[in-house]
């Protein structure tokens, strides 16, 4: 990727390793006297730049070490708990990054810290908070594509999806042609999140990937995210689901890097996958459509979608993909309900229906719409899609779409978010 990023999503399949912190206080007795404050030696002046040398060739743990063993020297300091707050977030430990950026930017506020917070917390998940730093960051450098980037992935992740293209257009506007391929490729995730799939191959061409992120686990690859209407999410993976084994090659040990180098980059463009993974302890097997050729929706749709290992040969239903397009709506205005289910088992008589759909519209927990049981039609095993057109209220607000599927005895339920404003 050509955009100076420090933020680390790997897409060929878009995967990458994720984050975690710690942190504790203890108590001092009151009954024993309080010694007077002994002052700690301040570090050697070369401790600064020696730790950020060390940061920027990558020796991350040695540069928290050596800024750390600064910073009585350095009270008050941005450059200081900047370079700490970076290095915490190259080595995962999100939280005490975003406490010194954040102490950082108390003593002075900087467009680059800026950066990184908003990386900080879009490793940790909170993309609102990520957006508002980049937005920071904009007000400071307007001219800056890397904050526009960060910008319109942040968006992104929110379901924010005309505020990601706009950021992406201004960063196409003020960057140069070296920044234009990372772009290019966040604008195919929007772009795949609308289901236009020409324009996905038309800026990532035959790459073989399926659209996650992931880190590493004891069993495999552990789903963290995965890119809207791209084959993993096509598939019916989840966040939480363990990808255990891909085409019958076991993924136990496997890095993210090397699932792509070892085992993907050999799987023929626009093919179908099986893939094995865990959730909630049971074993299922799925089939991902390799890459995103323009003809993506027509493959998808005749893939095999997630069911248990060993399972009998019952009825079966599954909501594998639940979407409000676009996630934000005028008041007024049309959007669309796009339902994806697998419904498989025991064919339908006379006497008893297929697959039955319905839905409500809820508002702050109460109920504001039901919609009469529609018959899909019997089922077919294969993936199927459900489109329900409607119309936004009036009244701007917070709005969920509870979505439910019944066949044979069997129910499938699944909610959904959208605003309208």
């Amino acid at each position: 990727m050509c955009v100076p990023l420090r933020w680390a999503i790997l897409l060929v399949l878009a995967f990458q390793i994720g984050c975690a912190p710690r942190e504790r206080a203890a108590p001092r007795s009151a009954r024993a006297p309080i010694p007077a404050p002994t002052p700690k030696p301040a570090g050697p002046p070369a401790d600064f730049d020696l730790g950020q040398k060390a940061f920027q060739e990558g020796r991350f743990d040695e540069a928290v070490r050596r800024l750390l063993a600064a910073e009585p020297a350095m009270p008050g300091s941005n450059a200081l708990y900047h370079f700490l707050g970076a290095s915490y977030v190259k080595l995962g430990q999100t939280d005490a990054g975003i406490a010194a950026l954040i102490r950082a930017n108390s003593y002075k506020e900087d467009a680059s810290t800026y950066d990184w917070l908003g990386l900080a917390y879009r490793d940790k998940g909170d993309f609102a908070e990520s957006a508002r730093c980049y937005q920071k960051a904009l007000a400071m450098a307007p001219g800056n594509v890397t904050f526009y980037y960060g910008l319109g992935v942040a968006s992104y992740w929110m379901g924010w999806i005309p505020e990601a293209l706009q950021a992406i257009q201004m960063g196409l506007q003020k960057g140069s042609p070296q920044d234009r391929p990372g772009l290019f490729e966040l604008e195919a995730w929007v772009y795949g999140a609308r289901g236009m799939y020409p324009e996905v191959f038309g800026l990532l061409g035959n790459r073989p990937q399926i659209g996650a992120i992931v880190r590493s686990h004891a069993e495999g690859l552990e789903v963290v995210r995965q890119m809207r209407g791209f084959p993993a999410d096509a598939a019916g993976l989840r966040p939480g689901d363990v990808l255990t084994a891909f085409n019958g090659t076991s993924l136990k040990g496997t890095a993210a890097a090397g699932f792509q180098e070892q085992i993907l980059a050999r799987a023929e463009f626009g093919s179908k996958a099986a893939v094995r993974f865990l959730r909630s302890g049971q074993e299922y097997q799925t089939e991902v459509v390799v890459g995103v050729p323009a003809q993506f929706a027509a493959l998808a749709k005749s893939a095999a979608g997630p069911r248990p290992l060993g399972a009998a040969q019952g009825p079966s239903l599954k909501l594998v993909r639940l979407e409000v397009k676009p996630a934000t709506v005028s008041p007024g205005a049309r959007f669309d309900l796009e339902a994806d289910y697998i419904a498989a088992g025991a064919p339908p008589d006379a006497n008893r229906p297929g697959v039955e759909f319905t839905f409500s519209i809820l508002e702050g927990g109460q109920v504001r719409y039901s919609e009469p049981p529609l018959s899909l039609g019997p089922p077919g095993g294969a993936r199927q899609t459900r489109l329900q057109h409607l119309t936004a209220t009036t009244k701007p607000g917070a709005y969920t779409i509870r979505v439910t599927l019944r066949y044979r005895g069997l129910t499938a339920e699944d909610s959904v978010n959208f605003t309208i404003r």
